[in-house]
């Protein structure tokens, strides 16, 4: 994919028509298969700016670390974003993403 989404405009609404679907979580020469599990507002006091939102992505792997990946999805093009990982369920990483 050749576009790439901008960290500082993207909200949670950009992210939850997609909830259910597939991306690719891309780092170096590695490409692993996940899916948009969940897209979460986080409470706060901010009163200007984004609104602080969470991603959770399945990952189909067990290995991945804490990092910067290149997601890239069919309908959203690619966002470099940090991902976070939170627990294994049978065999699928849980990462998480914070935009705030």
């Amino acid at each position: 994919m050749t576009t790439s989404l901008d960290l500082s405009t993207v909200e949670s609404s950009t992210f939850t028509p997609h909830v259910d679907t597939l991306l690719e979580l891309k780092t170096g020469d590695r490409s692993v298969t996940g899916k948009l599990i969940s897209v979460s507002d986080i409470s706060t006091i901010m009163t200007s700016g984004r609104k602080p939102f969470s991603l959770i992505i399945h990952a189909e792997a067990s290995d991945l670390t804490q990092g910067t990946y290149d997601v890239e999805h069919a309908a959203l093009d690619t966002l470099s974003v940090f991902l976070v990982p939170i627990s294994l369920q049978d065999g699928k990483l849980e990462l998480e993403a914070v935009f705030a």
